[in-house]
């Protein structure tokens, strides 16, 4: 695993979000699937206000907010790779969100199990960046 695989399961995580939210695809629930896939059981988020949420909350606030943000644009830099053992892979990015309604940039923080080759998302920390 490379850092270059790191960066391409962010960026492509983020475009299934982008897509699901801004409604730019089928309402299908494989796809809904395919997300939920991409985390472990015990997936926890932090979010930028300091809630946590489990991969069912998460799971069912992502398919309520099916096309939501129409237009949306979320758009991945600075993954810095953080720490890398043989199970897991810490790793750290910026992450931007920009739509029709508003716009908002996150400083994240992500712990990723890695089994046969594959990266699966554990734990997720975002805050927002600041302005100053």
């Amino acid at each position: 695993m490379t850092t270059l695989d790191l960066e391409a399961e962010i960026v492509r995580h983020h475009l299934v979000i982008q897509d699901w939210l801004a409604g730019n695809v089928p309402e299908e629930t494989s796809r809904l699937a395919s997300f939920r896939d991409a985390h472990t059981d015990d997936f926890i988020l932090i979010d930028p206000l300091g809630a946590g949420w489990d991969l069912e909350t998460v799971a069912r606030g992502v398919r309520d907010a099916y096309g939501t943000q129409p237009g949306l644009a979320i758009s991945i830099d600075r993954v810095q790779l953080i720490e890398r053992t043989e199970g897991l892979t810490v790793a750290a990015y910026r992450e931007t969100h920009v739509s029709s309604q508003s716009g908002s940039a996150r400083i994240a923080t992500a712990v990723f199990e890695s089994r046969r080759g594959r990266l699966r998302w554990r734990y997720l920390h975002e805050t927002w960046e600041s302005r100053t």
